[in-house]
């Protein structure tokens, strides 16, 4: 269904990037724009605080990865690995320094990738459990294990 669930409340799937963000325990609410383009899927899949610095959040949205630095006030967007077409989902590790993302690369299918939060630099994650190869799949949100950090 085009627009998927969105069709429901009489919204766009493509439009602005926009989110709402309370200071004060959601007392109050404030809209923040994060991008700009209305031609892109505004859904927002995952919002995740870094665990060690609570100025810095990530949003993954269909529109790609943002970051922000100042609580979520302002956003940036993350350059998405190469041969890429859409964003799924993200994961930042339990101790902030690795970020892991879907992202579609044919048709539906696609592949989970990891960078430093540092720097961004994805590498796709080949391998699973063992010598188990990946592949591309259908892949959604990432999560992992904090006992495999």
């Amino acid at each position: 269904m085009k627009g998927g669930w969105l069709i429901n409340f009489n919204l766009n799937q493509n439009a602005k990037g926009e989110i709402y963000r309370s200071a004060d325990a959601g007392k109050t609410w404030t809209l923040i724009n994060f991008d700009e383009d209305e031609t892109s899927d505004r859904n927002v899949f995952t919002i995740q605080f870094d665990p060690n610095n609570s100025d810095v959040a990530y949003l993954g949205a269909g529109k790609g990865i943002f970051k922000s630095t100042d609580a979520g006030l302002t956003w940036t967007k993350i350059k998405a690995p190469d041969n890429t077409k859409r964003h799924q989902g993200l994961y930042l590790s339990p101790d902030g320094k690795v970020i892991y993302a879907t992202y579609i690369k044919n048709g539906r299918n696609g592949s989970i990738y990891a960078s430093q939060t540092s720097s961004i630099n994805w590498e796709e994650v080949i391998y699973g459990n063992g010598d188990i190869i990946l592949g591309e799949y259908n892949f959604w949100y990432p999560e992992v294990d904090s006992r495999s950090i």
